[in-house]
């Protein structure tokens, strides 16, 4: 498909999609009780290694539902990555394309992987919002991520244009073998962000902080899913982590109108998109 008509398409859809959006919030809450044990949790939620596939490939599914224990020690089922190295492996779930995102887990790292060559290259779980485009290592995204390189928890950005891009390191290390609830939320029209992160267990807030991406229009944030995912496809020990408790809301665009234009806008820039990882 030509990238005229490519464009052509992706507007046909998300035009469509915009109008039966409304103005009011909708949300995803999932504690991942209700799965069988070792399946992807679907159909609620997709498995990130099956859209637009790119080598190293995960098994799949490359996230499942596992038991283990909860920050108390109790038990609980939550989502395991795949203990591999591959490029892509966890869940993702349509949200609609909207104005405000808010998004926040529990997750815990149990491992990092080895041969991360810069610290966006391998991240052992990245919460997101992202636009469906391409493989979610180079898809437009914004969210947080752990980098296994670093050991700390990051912040990142591919915007839907491709012309903002932004890591930057929030200063607070990953506690490994330890639930930690992180939250991100984005204002899609002035590209504000707040990320807090906290101790399951002790009940502490361990970072708070805000700021707003640099250079970013509302059609940066075109974003239409919402995923938890690892990536370390250049070392030869995988990432190990778990998702548990996600909460998800947001705001819809709720003018289909102005939801085309600012579609066509993004899909316009996006000839030039910049890959995620250098």
């Amino acid at each position: 498909m030509s990238l005229s008509l490519r464009t052509m398409a992706l507007c046909s859809l998300i035009v469509s999609a915009g109008t039966v959006a409304t103005s009011g919030a909708t949300g995803i809450v999932d504690n991942f009780e209700s799965y069988a044990l070792g399946t992807l949790p679907g159909p609620a939620w997709l498995d990130v290694a099956t859209f637009d596939p790119q080598a190293p490939f995960a098994t799949l599914p490359s996230a499942f539902v596992v038991s283990t224990s909860d920050a108390f020690g109790s038990p609980t089922q939550a989502v395991a990555v795949r203990d591999e190295n591959a490029r892509v492996a966890g869940i993702y779930s349509p949200v609609p394309v909207s104005s405000t995102y808010s998004l926040a887990a529990d997750l815990r790292v149990d491992r990092f992987s080895n041969g991360a060559p810069y610290p966006a290259s391998d991240w052992a779980m990245q919460l997101t919002f992202a636009q469906l485009t391409s493989n979610f290592y180079s898809t437009p995204q914004a969210g947080v991520y752990a980098s296994s390189l670093t050991g700390g928890w990051r912040l990142f950005l591919i915007d839907s244009t491709g012309t903002v891009f932004d890591d930057e390191d929030l200063g607070l290390p990953v506690a490994l073998g330890r639930w930690s609830r992180v939250a991100f939320d984005l204002n899609t029209l002035t590209g504000g962000w707040h990320v807090t992160i906290g101790d399951v267990a002790a009940g502490t807030t361990l970072l708070d902080s805000s700021g707003a991406f640099s250079g970013w229009t509302p059609a940066s944030g075109l974003f239409d899913s919402v995923a938890f995912f690892d990536g370390d496809p250049d070392g030869t020990i995988g990432n190990l982590a778990y998702i548990d408790n996600v909460n998800v809301t947001s705001t819809p665009v709720p003018e289909p109108g102005t939801l085309s234009l600012l579609l066509l806008g993004g899909l316009l820039g996006a000839g030039r998109r910049r890959l995620r990882r250098h």
